[in-house]
């Protein structure tokens, strides 16, 4: 009989191509996902894996019991999702993965309204850049995700939009254009500006818009954080582009202003992710299910 803990061990190697891969996302050593595997393969008497120096890959044989094991586990998540009542749970974790314009300034409030109807349940949040948060996702560290920067085909990741996100430039109240509505992007030529790091995807789809219109503005300064950098415009002269969710505080106290820019018509996208390998667990269900009145195309989502 196929032990199914083995077989998400198994399945998630083949979905890493990794070992060491598979271990860090089971936080388990090396050597054990080894030995999980090598019992498998006894026990089926075939090679599930071929080894190499840039990883593992799977046989014909592999191949076969990975379509079966994605089957056999999918049906065992569909099973737990039928008869668990969540609100009945004495302990959980919902492990939820965001990029940091969700996670500073939307996650907060959603796990809050969450945490009040489960006040059992754990949550952990992970706020990191777009390809470290996917890179979770893939192996298996986070259960969801919120991103908004934009993302490249992925065979194993679904998506589901959730929102635009506007970007405005933000100046502070000493800023010459502090007490204008808008800007054009000929303006932004050589205009001092607070960004994000060069990878930030944020930053990346900026320097393209700039591109496109023939502009470069002068980045005097990068960071990680957008609360940094938001700080750093109410201090100063430089200027940034942040989303409004991010300052809404400091413009009702007046200490920032947000200009539009008019070509600035592509929006980002707030967007939900998972790893479609894997059905929502009933956890990551209820917390959707709390966002729904927000976000009613998760109801669909959720009827599927």
């Amino acid at each position: 009989m196929l032990d199914i803990y083995k077989l998400e061990i198994f399945a998630l190697v083949a979905q890493t191509g990794s070992f060491t891969k598979a271990a860090e996302a089971l936080y388990m050593s090396q050597s054990a996902v080894s030995q999980h595997i090598k019992t498998l393969e006894d026990g089926l008497g075939t090679r599930l894996f071929a080894r190499s120096r840039g990883g593992v890959r799977l046989t014909l044989a592999g191949e076969t019991l990975f379509e079966y094991a994605q089957q056999i586990l999918r049906l065992a998540a569909m099973a737990e999702n039928a008869v668990t009542n969540v609100e009945n749970l004495t302990k959980g974790q919902l492990r939820l993965g965001t990029t940091p314009v969700a996670g500073g300034y939307l996650l907060p409030d959603w796990i809050r309204t969450f945490r009040r109807q489960y006040p059992n349940l754990r949550v952990s949040l992970q706020t990191d850049a777009t390809l470290p948060t996917i890179e979770s996702l893939l192996s298996r560290r986070l259960d969801i995700a919120f991103i908004e920067g934009e993302l490249t085909e992925t065979a194993h990741l679904s998506t589901l939009a959730l929102q635009e996100i506007d970007l405005f430039l933000i100046v502070g109240k000493h800023h010459p254009w502090r007490d204008r509505e808008m800007v054009s992007v000929r303006e932004l030529d050589g205009q001092p500006l607070a960004a994000r790091l060069p990878h930030s995807h944020t930053r990346q789809w900026l320097e393209r818009f700039f591109s496109r219109h023939g502009v470069a503005p002068d980045v005097m300064m990068e960071f990680d954080d957008p609360e940094t950098i938001k700080r750093l415009v109410i201090r100063g002269q430089c200027a940034t582009f942040l989303p409004l969710c991010m300052v809404a505080e400091e413009l009702a106290q007046g200490e920032l202003a947000a200009l539009r820019v008019p070509e600035m018509r592509q929006k980002q996208v707030l967007k939900l992710v998972w790893n479609n390998l894997r059905p929502f667990t009933p956890i990551s269900r209820a917390f959707l299910t709390s966002l729904t009145n927000t976000y009613p195309q998760l109801q669909t989502l959720l009827a599927d």
